[in-house]
């Protein structure tokens, strides 16, 4: 009896002493859970992208992972737990927080007994580094890191419980991933359909598109609306209830919200071009009887406001919908989204461009004054070719009308009689050519909007109206325009003049035709003057064939334009017919100007082959080039007029090319040679880059190489070249070779056909690798990338 007493004595004994201990290490372990997560609501992350719902699963695993620690058993879980932010401190501060955390978790790992509260402490603060990583990688990559240190504590603990609440948690692991797997099958069935719809749509939109193009603008406008309608169901597929929960999932909400934002930006640009094609018919702004209708593009501007306004909206919407956790594949389908609508927006904003300032170019406002500038590349200059005659126009309210022609000559002051005086500004080498004296060299630098106000100044220095802006075309622009006016007829001549034949014409067959040199300008003058009176009276295709036509002669700098206006220079830019000397903006550039020095229409028989070979440093940015300027001559002896072939009155044979020919570049010239032989180059400096420049002769049927070595450096990494062509009677032959200092070739290469602010890229199988053989018609930009 008394030992029956006496163990129920020490019985009630033991639970008393160890009550009040278990209740303490309970107390510390849930304190230890709650300051963890506390902790983790600071943290970043957004699995869900729901910033309540982020905070609270951040919190929920500070807690999992703080019990998990307090269950017995072995510690070494606690070191995987503190190993990534060990490994991947960024600062000091940061390696010494991991390292204290880790000296901790290893001092509970090597003991044979380590309490629940000194495990639960080490384990929060191990997740509060965790939840810190540097996310300046992928997020993704990071979860994985997170499930890698939690994984072994979180199996190894569940182990270690008893039976009946193995059961339990085991139960409810089971109902976690039925609601997972459910949620992550409503949402990726979700996605799919959505994305379904979104395809259609983008053929849809894409048909419309070319329907617009084609001018059938209710053709247009239905398919853009039926285009904008599967973007709509897309949206109210990712909206509905089922797919709405499934959000709250990590990693899921992140797929969701990106698929939708991709939806919706479709939705609103795809309904815009609808508002567009019914509000505007294309085909409708055409010039007709010598007028186009200015209110029609006047009445362009709101809709085209609307449409570039939901480009920038998508794109901004896809922006911020841009999640580091969004998976792969529905990253890289909003990527392209995106990259597609970007595409769009320099079309978009040009076109609402011209729609605000197009009424102000026509005249809508005030009656518009325009000089026209007839060049022609058999003599060169710079700009591609001499000024040889000049228009006068008029546009009021949208009503074009031909003032006056004349020669270029009819301009001149050669004994300086008229006190004309240089253009404030013109540089140097501009100023050689006395444009102010000789009008035919307005075109002698190659930048048009210099040549542009140089030549407005001279004409009101000659006594002209002032003009509001200068256009310029070489015989392949008037060409292009007879393809759209019809052709022309000219007195004497038995076949009329159309847009096949223009060209060859006025680049040679004039000069046998018309031996006569007042009588061949003249007749020059009468092509132009006749082609712009059947534009005054006559009518114009639509914008689609206009593009077709003129957009070639565009892009190789043939038809310019230039304005005192800055907004109205700017849209011109946009166009791309500026003419600008581009600037390198940290890469290399390249341009290969000659001009005539006879005088003579000789030109027509040269032939350039410009080799460029470029050694680039990647990572020092360091350049050495070797430029080979290859000039043939096909000029004859005899048969033509010395005015054309060049004769006594210039002291050099018959048929002989002088020319004065220039290398623009931003380096320094190493050494130059001509045949072989060394020569010193004179260096000017102009529109931010340097020009070298010789003058070199080339007898008839002869060839001379003139090579260029310069050196520089331009931005490390990969090397980007813009080539600046000029517009001659014969395409440049370019062949352009780059490699690294160790000889390598670039890995990837991209050619980009440029004309101001516009471009087009040349189909990566007609660019596989380099050395890149091309016709240089108008400008090219090089992108080469070496391995690093």
């Amino acid at each position: 009896m008394a030992t029956e007493v006496l163990g129920r004595t020490d019985l009630r004994r033991s639970l008393r002493s160890a009550r009040p201990g278990v209740g303490v290490r309970d107390l510390l372990v849930a304190v230890a859970a709650v300051v963890a997560a506390l902790g983790a609501l600071g943290a970043e992350g957004s699995p869900t992208g729901r910033p309540a719902l982020d905070a609270m699963w951040r919190a929920v695993l500070a807690v999992v992972v703080v019990l998990a620690a307090a269950a017995p058993g072995p510690r070494w879980t606690l070191l995987v737990l503190c190993a990534p932010a060990v490994l991947l401190a960024r600062s000091a501060g940061a390696l010494a927080a991991a390292a204290t955390v880790f000296v901790a978790a290893t001092w509970c790992a090597t003991r044979r007994t380590t309490s629940p509260p000194a495990a639960a402490a080490v384990a929060a603060a191990a997740v509060q580094l965790l939840l810190r990583l540097p996310t300046d990688g992928p997020a993704l990559l990071g979860a994985a890191l997170v499930a890698f240190a939690v994984l072994p504590l979180l199996i190894g603990a569940p182990l270690r419980l008893p039976s009946v609440e193995q059961a339990v948690l085991l139960r409810s692991v089971q109902l976690v991933a039925l609601v997972a797997s459910v949620g992550g099958a409503l949402a990726i069935g979700g996605v799919l359909r959505a994305s379904d719809e979104m395809e259609a749509g983008a053929r849809e939109a894409a048909a419309a598109l070319e329907a617009a193009r084609d001018g059938d603008q209710v053709l247009a406008a239905d398919g853009f609306d039926s285009a904008a309608e599967r973007f709509r169901a897309a949206e109210a597929v990712l909206e509905s209830p089922l797919v709405e929960l499934t959000t709250a999932l990590p990693l899921v909400g992140p797929q969701v919200d990106l698929v939708a934002a991709s939806a919706q930006g479709g939705h609103d640009v795809v309904a815009a071009a609808g508002d567009v094609a019914r509000a505007t018919d294309l085909e409708e702004l055409r010039l007709t009887d010598g007028t186009l209708d200015v209110d029609r593009v006047a009445a362009a501007e709101a809709p085209l406001a609307i449409a570039a306004a939901s480009l920038d909206a998508a794109i901004d919407r896809l922006e911020v919908a841009a999640s580091p956790w969004a998976i792969p594949p529905v990253r890289a389908a909003a990527d392209g989204m995106q990259h597609r609508l970007g595409q769009a927006v320099p079309d978009a904003a040009l076109a609402l461009e011209l729609a605000r300032i197009g009424p102000t170019l026509l005249g809508a406002r005030d009656r518009r004054r325009y000089l026209v500038l007839f060049t022609s590349p058999a003599e060169a200059r710079e700009l591609g070719g001499f000024t040889a005659a000049w228009a006068e126009l008029t546009i009021d309210d949208g009503d074009l009308e031909l003032v006056d022609t004349g020669r270029a000559t009819d301009l001149n002051d050669p004994d300086g009689i008229a006190g004309r005086v240089p253009p404030t500004g013109m540089p140097e080498r501009l100023r050689r050519y006395e444009p102010e004296r000789y009008f035919q060299n307005v075109t002698g630098i190659a930048d048009f909007p210099t040549a542009g106000a140089v030549a407005a100044d001279v004409w009101a220095q000659a006594g002209r109206d002032p003009v509001d802006g200068v256009l310029a075309m070489d015989p392949a622009a008037l060409a292009a325009l007879l393809d759209l006016t019809g052709p022309v007829r000219i007195a004497g001549v038995a076949d009329p003049i159309d847009g096949d034949g223009a060209e060859a014409l006025l680049l040679r067959d004039q000069y046998v035709q018309h031996p006569d040199r007042a009588q061949r300008t003249d007749f020059l003058v009468e092509v132009a003057e006749r082609t712009f009176e059947r534009l005054s009276r006559g009518a114009l295709p639509g914008p689609r064939r206009i593009g077709r036509v003129l957009g070639p002669v565009a892009r190789s700098r043939r038809l310019l334009a230039w304005s005192p206006v800055a907004e109205e220079q700017a849209a011109y830019e946009h166009l791309g017919i500026d003419g600008a000397m581009p600037d390198a903006g940290g890469g290399d550039l390249l341009s290969v100007t000659h001009a005539n020095a006879n005088p003579s229409k000789i030109d027509t028989f040269l032939h350039r082959r410009i080799e460029h070979d470029v050694t680039f440093d990647p990572r020092s940015g360091s350049i050495d080039a070797t430029t080979r300027i290859t000039l043939r001559n096909d000029a004859p002896t005899g048969g033509l007029p010395d005015y054309v072939l060049g004769g006594p009155a210039t002291g050099r044979p018959r048929g002989t090319n002088h020319l004065l020919l220039s290398l623009a570049s931003p380096h320094e010239v190493v050494a130059a040679t001509v045949d072989g032989a060394p020569v010193v180059l004179e260096r000017t400096e102009e529109l931010d880059v340097v020009r070298w420049s010789t003058f070199v002769d080339v007898p008839a049927g002869a060839t001379v190489i003139v090579e260029v070595r310069t050196a520089g450096a331009v931005t490390a990494g990969s090397y980007r070249l813009r080539i600046v062509g000029q517009p001659l009677a014969n395409l440049d032959e370019l062949v352009l070779d780059v490699r690294a200092v160790d000889g390598s070739r670039p890995e990837q290469i991209a050619v980009t056909q440029r004309w101001g602010s516009r471009s087009s890229s040349v189909p990566d199988d007609e660019v596989p690798t380099v050395p890149l053989r091309v016709p240089l018609d108008g400008d090219l930009e090089l992108d080469a990338r070496f391995r690093p």
